[in-house]
């Protein structure tokens, strides 16, 4: 696997998106081609296409050292939990 671009939340590529789960608050960045290919392979994401004004530049950079997947990461934890509830 190729480590995950560095690109903003707003870059026309869609790399990365930082999302929130529908029903909860936990938030993340997740490496894919698009916002489409979020949205197909992982439906009960909410993917926002805009930095929320509310984060901060420090918990921005904490989301994007820490919480960066990338979609086709089979062995993410967080990633594999999702699948799992599909089950």
């Amino acid at each position: 696997m190729s480590p995950p671009r560095r690109a903003g939340p707003n870059d026309e590529d869609g790399i990365p998106r930082l999302l929130r789960l529908r029903a909860g608050g936990a938030r993340l960045y997740l490496v894919a081609d698009s916002p489409a290919q979020i949205r197909e392979r992982f439906p009960e994401l909410h993917v926002i296409t805009d930095r929320p004004t509310w984060l901060t530049d420090h918990e921005h950079r904490l989301l994007r050292e820490r919480m960066m997947i990338d979609i086709n990461d089979t062995e993410n934890a967080f990633l594999a939990a999702l699948l799992q509830q599909r089950t």
